[in-house]
């Protein structure tokens, strides 16, 4: 299968008698060979060190992983949740705002947030929320607006805030369906209708204008709401509006 483990690794850096150049030189050496095996679970392992070595001790140092995109495309697009899971979180640091790479993976994310696997779309959430861009906000709108009405509230939830993230790059988007983002405040959920008020406070600080309408449902949920976390975001979103 393969050698070090991405624990060997951090242990490695840690050692202080050893030499950082030479140890880091053998381990990319062994991720450069691992990478390109056929094996699924040898690629994983190979990026999971990638994503130590590269997020510890080489990217203090200026050092990116974007060498090793198709490599992440490949997890990503992973049939197996363990293996997809890390193929996400290599992304959001290997592909940062790089807006040619990042086209490749919109019909990857696509798939995974119109999937029926709730975990696939709430990893695909979690890193759409750190990439987003212009061209995937415009691409993937839509779906993170239908899955406003899942029936898992954690995918009510994560996708209630990415829409911060779509207002900021997609404006326009606006119109067509911050009224399904204030439904959101009278979600059964607590933690959904605070991340709509945390949505709606982000776009009031750029545009109060355009959330008014919501006074009547801000004062009720002022009203009947127990939560100081809630009752603060409502005070900071009334003041901006």
């Amino acid at each position: 299968m393969f050698g070090r483990q991405p624990v060997d690794v951090i242990k490695g850096l840690r050692k202080p008698k050893q030499s950082t150049t030479s140890f880091l030189t053998s381990v990319f050496t062994e991720i450069k060979e691992e990478v390109r095996a056929t094996d699924m679970a040898v690629k994983c392992n190979a990026v999971q060190k990638l994503f130590v070595v590269s997020s510890t001790q080489l990217y203090l140092e200026g050092y990116e992983m974007e060498w090793a995109a198709f490599h992440v495309i490949e997890l990503m697009s992973s049939p197996r949740f363990s293996q997809k899971r890390f193929g996400y979180l290599a992304c959001e640091q290997c592909f940062g705002a790089n807006p040619e790479l990042l086209l490749l993976t919109t019909n990857l994310f696509r798939k995974d947030l119109s999937g029926a696997s709730h975990l696939d779309t709430t990893v695909a959430l979690n890193t759409l929320s750190m990439v987003c861009t212009t061209d995937l906000a415009h691409s993937l709108a839509d779906e993170c607006l239908s899955l406003l009405s899942n029936s898992k509230a954690i995918i009510r939830k994560k996708a209630t805030a990415l829409f911060c993230k779509i207002y900021y790059f997609m404006p326009e988007y606006l119109g067509q369906s911050l009224d399904r983002i204030a439904e959101k405040l009278r979600d059964e959920n607590p933690s959904v209708a605070l991340n709509a008020v945390n949505t709606l406070y982000e776009q009031a600080r750029r545009t109060p204008q355009a959330v008014l309408y919501t006074a009547s449902s801000l004062y009720e949920l002022l009203r009947t709401t127990r939560s100081n976390w809630m009752l603060i975001k409502l005070l900071k979103l009334v003041t901006s509006m």
